[in-house]
């Protein structure tokens, strides 16, 4: 409380000990730090109303039987800010390869995202040049910003081109999606 004028004046209050105060963290002063969870506050001049919750505070709506407090002791406690959440997907890399028929390629590919730090739900398709899919891989998870890699034997000789799809931990799915050409000799 910064002043009473805002409630009209002094009104009854109780004297606390300096002693609590400067001891409020013992269990002696019988003081809380801040307002116990779940109070609901209506500020002075404002009338915005704060719900607390671990000491922090965050908008509520108006209640009646709120303790009033003024705008300028609740400024002492923190807002709550809510996390913002994931809603963009991550994205897939890949490297060119090149290779002879019967023998193992390995196709090499990256996931990146700005908040995971795990990609699930991997899976690479590789298509031959008519669109029509040759083989599928689905290591399922790898870990963000690292290269990793799965090894085909191609059956067939041509030009090849493999995707890479993947979602992040929030189950957003890829906003780009990785590519790139194999050629078979």
């Amino acid at each position: 409380m910064t002043t009473w004028s805002l409630f009209g004046g002094v009104q009854p209050y109780v004297t606390i000990d300096q002693w609590a105060i400067d001891n409020i963290a013992d269990p002696h002063a019988h003081l809380r730090r801040a307002p116990a969870d779940g109070t609901v506050v209506e500020g002075l001049p404002s009338h915005a109303f704060w719900q607390f919750s671990g000491g922090l505070r965050h908008t509520a709506v108006a209640t009646a039987g709120a303790v009033t407090e003024d705008d300028a002791g609740l400024a002492a406690f923190p807002l709550y800010v809510a996390p913002t959440p994931d809603t963009v997907g991550p994205t897939t890399f890949t490297k060119a390869a090149s290779g002879r028929k019967g023998r193992a390629i390995r196709l090499y590919y990256r996931v990146t995202d700005a908040v995971s730090a795990n990609a699930q739900a991997v899976r690479l398709v590789v298509k031959d040049a008519r669109g029509a899919i040759v083989k599928g891989f689905t290591p399922g998870t790898c870990t963000m910003s690292a290269w990793h890699s799965v090894r085909w034997t191609p059956r067939a000789r041509g030009t090849f081109r493999y995707y890479v799809y993947a979602k992040d931990m929030a189950g957003n799915a890829q906003v780009m999606r990785g590519s790139a050409k194999v050629i078979v000799k």
